[in-house]
């Protein structure tokens, strides 16, 4: 009688114990599926930012990096899943193939989630060294704005004397507006790519804002200040100044084609 009343009492607690068992790994699936699509809800929010320079992109690489280690600590918890499966799957062996299926789109979703996580940090990565590489850009070009403008004021200052004067003016002034055209370009292709590289990394709500993104401040002035250099050099290095030479048939009569120096 004894020995009966131990055997059922033994079935009782492995019958207990199965039940607390299936509960749990019932509740650690439905808690890994919450938290994939937490994540990947997360992963997704990220398309849907204005990223557009510099400072932008070094704080979403933060907290994007503080993502992807949460995403790296969980694998403990897919393991924790499979091995409480395997216990479910000796335990129960006609759910093998329920068990098995569950926990391959489990770790098939997981392992997606890790891709696409490691996709957004290497276009962040990329994308932070081109705006890093815009504003060396920016810095640079204004440097040689500050070395040239005392070369270029002084040129522009210099009277013409006699035909001498006037080919040297002229040539000094090509080569001060070939310099800052040089400038104006590698400005354009620091804006081209930062421009690209906000494209890779934000998804405007609308066309509308796409096409209205704010020119940063710095980026204007240096503009502003290629701009008004090129003008000047045009006007003052290859225009003489009224009352100093009012028409260059008068003084040089055989230097028809000097106004047509084009620069370009």
């Amino acid at each position: 009688m004894n020995d009966l009343l131990d055997l059922l009492q033994k079935l009782e607690t492995e019958a207990n114990g199965g039940l607390e068992s299936s509960a749990q790994f019932r509740a650690l699936i439905q808690e890994t599926e919450k938290w994939i699509l937490s994540t990947s809800f997360q992963l997704m929010t990220q398309n849907s930012l204005s990223i557009t320079n510099e400072e932008q992109t070094e704080a979403q690489m933060e907290a994007h990096e503080a993502l992807l280690q949460e995403m790296n600590d969980y694998a403990h918890v897919l393991e924790e899943l499979r091995h409480k499966g395997q216990e479910q799957i000796q335990r129960y062996p006609s759910l093998k193939e329920s068990i098995e299926f569950q926990l391959g789109n489990l770790a098939d979703s997981y392992d997606s989630l890790l891709r696409t996580g490691n996709q957004i940090k290497a276009r962040l990565a990329d994308s932070l060294a081109v705006f890093k590489a815009y504003e060396e850009t920016l810095r640079s070009i204004m440097g040689n704005l500050d070395q040239w403008e005392p070369a270029i004021s002084e040129t522009i200052q210099e009277p013409i004397r006699n035909r001498e004067d006037l080919t040297t003016k002229m040539e000094v002034g090509r080569n001060f507006h070939n310099q800052i055209q040089g400038e104006k370009s590698r400005l354009n292709l620091a804006v081209q790519n930062a421009s690209s590289a906000a494209a890779s990394l934000s998804r405007p709500s609308s066309p509308q804002e796409a096409l209205h993104q704010p020119i940063p401040d710095r980026e204007l002035a240096v503009r502003s200040r290629l701009e008004d250099n090129i003008d000047q050099v045009r006007q003052s290095c290859l225009i003489p100044k009224p009352g100093i030479l009012n028409s260059k048939q008068k003084f040089f009569p055989h230097m028809p084609e000097l106004h047509r120096t084009q620069f370009y």
